[in-house]
């Protein structure tokens, strides 16, 4: 009787211990299934000048995704909106106000994507430091789990300044020659209107020139 209660304990312990190792490994995929982890990234900050293109890439990485609703914040002195670029990228309004909500969708409604991200593109039009902040609003994985709150603002600085104003007021030339034929008259930088002769059978002539001053 000893014998048999001893091992209807064994057998207890056993199986309590098979419940237990089973619940946490049944939570374990659970946790992992609910609350992939959700990263993001922004790019596209450094130094520019007035008229060039600004290009932004903003992307999440690190879970199957849905959908997505970023908010996009600058300064409109420095940074005009020009486009957004991306998979099933539609951007909702980004004008006068130095706002530009991009929504985002992906492009595997059925598994979902690993990334999910945009593209976007602004022109300098003023000198001046800017941050271009992108806030999550929504952000939703294929199972619709809420993830907006796993993910914090990013941002990056542009910095736009003049073009440079330091250009030569002499535009003469010290030099320039042909390949084929001759200058007629001979070069002058006073000249500016040249006849060259060449045969019949030439069908290319290089005209090679160089400046007095560099700038």
């Amino acid at each position: 009787i000893k014998l048999k209660g001893n091992w209807l304990m064994m057998i207890k312990k056993r199986y309590i211990t098979f419940i237990a190792a089973f619940i946490l490994m049944v939570a374990a995929l659970f946790s992992e299934s609910a609350f992939a982890a959700a990263t993001a990234s922004i790019s596209g900050g450094g130094n520019y000048k007035v008229g060039q293109t600004v290009t932004i890439k903003f992307t999440y990485s690190g879970a199957s995704y849905g959908v997505a609703k970023v908010i996009f914040r600058y300064d409109t002195s420095v940074l005009q909106f020009k486009n957004c670029f991306g998979i099933n990228c539609v951007p909702q309004c980004g004008g006068p106000s130095g706002v530009t909500i991009v929504s985002l969708l992906s492009n595997d409604p059925l598994v979902g994507s690993n990334t999910l991200g945009c593209t976007l593109t602004f022109k300098a039009v003023g000198t001046g430091n800017t941050t271009v902040k992108a806030e999550t609003e929504e952000l939703y994985d294929i199972d619709e789990n809420d993830l907006s709150s796993s993910v914090s603002t990013k941002s990056t600085t542009v910095s736009v300044t003049n073009p440079s104003t330091q250009v030569s007021s002499n535009a003469n030339l010290s030099s320039m020659s042909v390949s084929a034929g001759s200058l007629s008259p001979s070069f002058s930088p006073s000249v500016t209107s040249y006849t060259i002769n060449v045969g019949s059978d030439m069908s290319v002539c290089t005209i090679s020139a160089k400046a007095q001053d560099s700038k």
